[in-house]
């Protein structure tokens, strides 16, 4: 029976940079724009209805699932980029213990 793993590259494990902390500047003034757009068109967008959330099974303190495999060891306790699609216009970065 075959397992299913992906790669460090496929998950995102990416070291927290400057050119992270831009495109997640840039991120935010887009959605910032988008959303002042929308209240003077006067509708809702579509995100906003969704309400996106965090994923729980990524969240502070817990174990990483097994299913994103084991992070390369030279990016244990350097700050990456977070995992969760929903911080990628938040300003976070994670550090992962091993």
């Amino acid at each position: 029976m075959d397992h299913f793993s992906l790669s460090s590259d496929d998950i995102g494990f990416h070291l927290f940079t400057c050119e992270s902390l831009a495109t997640i500047e840039k991120r935010i003034a887009e959605k910032k724009t988008e959303q002042a757009k929308a209240r003077l068109e006067n509708r809702v967008q579509q995100a906003e209805v969704e309400k996106r959330q965090p994923r729980p099974y990524l969240t502070a303190c817990k174990k990483l699932p097994a299913l994103f495999g084991n992070p390369p060891l030279e990016l244990i306790g350097e700050p990456l980029e977070d995992l969760d699609p929903y911080y990628n216009d938040h300003k976070v970065k994670v550090i992962m213990c091993y």
